[in-house]
């Protein structure tokens, strides 16, 4: 069975989108870049299968990709999780929609909302 054509650059392999590369263009490929926004609230024990999933599937898709983590506050150890991912692959990080004030580090807003991110 030939695999299935997503797109015209992108075929399915071993469960994973995997992206041939067109030879007339490989400069402007190579500077392909995506971010990944992944909301969260209560969402400890799925992160612990999603990132890693979510890594294998664009690992070979061959762009350069980072995984943000917006956090909104949760309490459930979503923040350790996504930290301990983030030590082994910098390409995870985690921002905390913390609204406290006293809460020390560089913060920046997005459409108004406080932003924090944390380093691993």
């Amino acid at each position: 069975m030939s695999p299935k054509v997503l797109a015209s650059s992108y075929t399915p392999a071993d469960g994973a989108a995997t992206r041939s590369r067109p030879s007339a263009e490989p400069e402007a490929r190579a500077r392909e870049k995506l971010a990944l926004v992944i909301p969260t609230l209560r969402e400890a024990e799925n992160l612990r299968g999603l990132l890693p999933h979510v890594r294998a599937v664009l690992d070979p898709v061959g762009i350069d990709y980072e995984i943000l983590v917006v956090d909104d506050d949760s309490r459930d150890g979503t923040e350790e999780i996504v930290s301990a991912i983030a030590r082994q692959d910098p390409r995870v990080s985690l921002w905390s929609a913390k609204e406290s004030a006293a809460s020390p580090g560089p913060f920046s807003t997005a459409g108004g909302i406080p932003m924090r991110r944390f380093s691993a």
